[in-house]
């Protein structure tokens, strides 16, 4: 990154930038310095050979994310909250409110080419969440799904942009919950949905929560919480679903396996494993045939870097980083703040795209911050969310 470039976070209540707002791209937010003119040396005559140097490009990172706004009272006296998806730059300036809208409006997620966010609201007149979609300036705001589901969340853009997966619910007597949590997909124009996890363990006592895509966009990773009955237990396992053929592959059979994600190359998925009871979790690696399983650290919530050489993860409330061999552990952005659990990765936490810096949240405040990877520095934006994304 150029030195002195300032970075910028899209986030469920922050301002867009003001070239965003524009409508341009995340390439093509950048600001240039002006070539220095000294009066004293007679001026240069440009041949046609010759031509001027190209200016200094800075690139501004932005931010999404989403917040609440301070609560309000109805007209019955309930207490009513409003989150509102925001961006920003890292810095915590250019905030800007993307959605401003009474409805819950949360958990916003960027296209592959940065030019719009896929996110959840429950502006519908039931109540429930839907997936919708805007520009990245907030303008074209448009219903995705039907809301033929009891719920919607946690939108995930394949990698071309041509397809969104999320997590529906729908109710099932005589499940646990009275819900059933499934993994489905559907077309960026709005066609084509269809549901991923109809098929996998028994349609009553089986739910499905995080999921991840495959970098070529054919597969996706995705957990189960699976219901043993019999003697009311949970296991948490991995599947692996070939979204041409619907083939599915089960990756684990043991008692607890969180949180996948495919590793840049796609060769590789990195998730959280749980031993013994009480559960103790590391970060392992496991190919996508299932192969080759091997445990690397403690830990929880694998983050692959933009490269695929490094794995950021939580460990005794401290972001620690490795070689993707399990090689160098070193624990970073080390706090002395009064607060329980101040440093936090869950998932919401993101890379900047040069593998420079990791923006995060404080899990005592909710404040984005901001770690350097090499010296371990943290800055803190004054701002505020939940679900941080960097922009593409």
């Amino acid at each position: 990154m150029v030195k002195g470039t300032s970075v910028s976070i899209i986030a469920g209540a922050l301002l867009i930038s003001s070239l965003a707002a524009c409508g341009s791209s995340s390439s093509e937010i950048a600001s240039y310095g002006k070539p220095k003119v000294t009066t004293s040396a007679p001026v240069a005559v440009i041949q046609e050979s010759e031509s001027l140097p190209e200016p200094e490009l800075v690139k501004l990172t932005e931010i999404v994310f989403d917040e609440t706004l301070e609560p309000t009272l109805s007209d019955t006296g309930e207490i009513v909250y409003n989150y509102e998806i925001f961006t920003m730059t890292a810095d915590g300036t250019n905030l800007q409110n993307l959605t401003n809208n009474a409805a819950l409006d949360e958990e916003p997620e960027w296209s592959p080419d940065g030019r719009q966010i896929a996110f959840v609201s429950n502006r519908v007149s039931n109540g429930n969440g839907s997936i919708y979609l805007m520009n990245s300036d907030g303008s074209g705001v448009q219903a995705l799904t039907t809301n033929e589901l009891n719920s919607e969340s946690q939108p995930l853009w394949s990698p071309d942009g041509s397809k969104i997966a999320f997590l529906g619910s729908i109710k099932v007597d005589p499940a646990p919950s009275g819900l059933r949590l499934d993994v489905y997909v559907i077309d960026a124009d709005g066609n084509n949905f269809r549901n991923l996890t109809a098929e996998i363990g028994d349609q009553n006592f089986v739910d499905f929560f995080n999921f991840s895509w495959s970098p070529d966009g054919k597969k996706i990773v995705v957990e189960s919480d699976e219901y043993d009955p019999v003697d009311e237990s949970y296991s948490d396992n991995l599947y692996v679903i070939d979204l041409s053929s619907s083939d599915v592959k089960q990756l684990t059979f043991n008692h607890a396996n969180e949180n996948p994600v495919w590793s840049p190359d796609g060769t590789t998925i990195a998730f959280s494993i749980g031993i013994g009871r009480p559960v103790e979790f590391n970060i392992a690696l496991i190919n996508e045939d299932g192969s080759n399983l091997r445990e690397l650290s403690s830990g929880t919530h694998p983050l692959w870097s933009p490269s695929g050489e490094q794995l950021a993860f939580e460990h005794e409330n401290r972001i620690n980083i490795m070689d993707a061999d399990g090689s160098k552990i070193r624990p970073i952005a080390n706090f002395d703040g009064t607060c329980t659990n101040p440093l936090a990765i869950t998932s919401s936490a993101s890379w900047s795209q040069d593998g420079e810096k990791i923006y995060f949240i404080a899990a005592c405040s909710n404040a984005i911050l901001t770690v350097d990877v090499e010296t371990g520095e943290v800055t803190d934006s004054n701002v505020s969310g939940n679900n941080i994304k960097v922009r593409p």
